[in-house]
């Protein structure tokens, strides 16, 4: 599982374990993005050429995102939406 976190200072932390996770800021998330091996969903390119399919997820609007029973809890924040809709398109389009 890769995970990427979107807040709304504009930055992005991304990882794979508890410990990224932990290391990640706890509040001003704006978006969470989850991707999982999958048999259907977005198919993954490197130069033009498919690599794998991925099941994806974005989570948001949500006061409190927890990925994980014991990994912690991070907490959203409300922005403006002019600033909200610069994250979520770059959330959905990475």
């Amino acid at each position: 599982m890769l995970w990427r976190i979107y807040y709304g200072d504009g930055s992005v932390r991304c990882g794979r374990n508890a410990e990224a996770w932990a290391a990640a800021p706890a509040t001003g998330v704006q978006v969470l993005v989850l991707m999982e091996p999958g048999a259907s969903g977005w198919t993954y390119e490197a130069d033009g050429v498919p690599v794998a399919v991925i099941d994806r997820q974005l989570w948001t609007g949500d006061d409190e995102y927890e990925l994980a029973p014991g990994w912690g809890v991070k907490t959203g924040s409300l922005i403006p939406d002019a600033e909200y809709f610069v994250i979520w398109n770059r959330a959905a389009s990475d």
